[in-house]
């Protein structure tokens, strides 16, 4: 085989000199040394820190299940329930409770239904 030369380049860029800035940075550091004696963190826990599981849907109460449908953001998606009273079945979404009041929207009816939390027997979610 045969080595081939190195070639020069086949254009050339110009460059103009321009000389580097001047920077001033710091070069030296003072340190203080620490003391390696180190205390034991104590750990406080208080009850905003404790986190406490919520429990399952199908393990709640009516109330608890009122109380969680109602208190979602509005920005979070609210399931289809299915809420079983002791005159009749509703299908739909729990809005808010106020004073022992349900509001639930129906897609039955245009405008929100109001029940009262005590005459609700049973409430089932219907899909995701």
């Amino acid at each position: 085989m045969i080595k081939k030369e190195k070639l020069e380049p086949l254009m050339y860029i110009v460059q103009p000199n321009i000389k580097k800035p001047e920077v001033t940075m710091q070069s030296t550091l003072l340190k203080k040394i620490a003391n390696n004696s180190k205390q034991a963190v104590k750990s406080t826990w208080t009850k905003e820190e404790i986190y406490k599981r919520r429990r399952e849907l199908a393990n709640m109460t009516v109330h608890e299940k009122i109380d969680f449908f109602s208190s979602l953001p509005e920005h979070v998606y609210k399931n289809v329930c299915e809420i079983k009273t002791v005159e009749k079945t509703y299908k739909g979404i729990i809005l808010s409770k106020e004073n022992d009041v349900v509001q639930i929207r129906t897609f039955d009816q245009n405008e929100p239904l109001k029940i009262k939390s005590k005459s609700i027997l049973d409430i089932k979610v219907l899909g995701n």
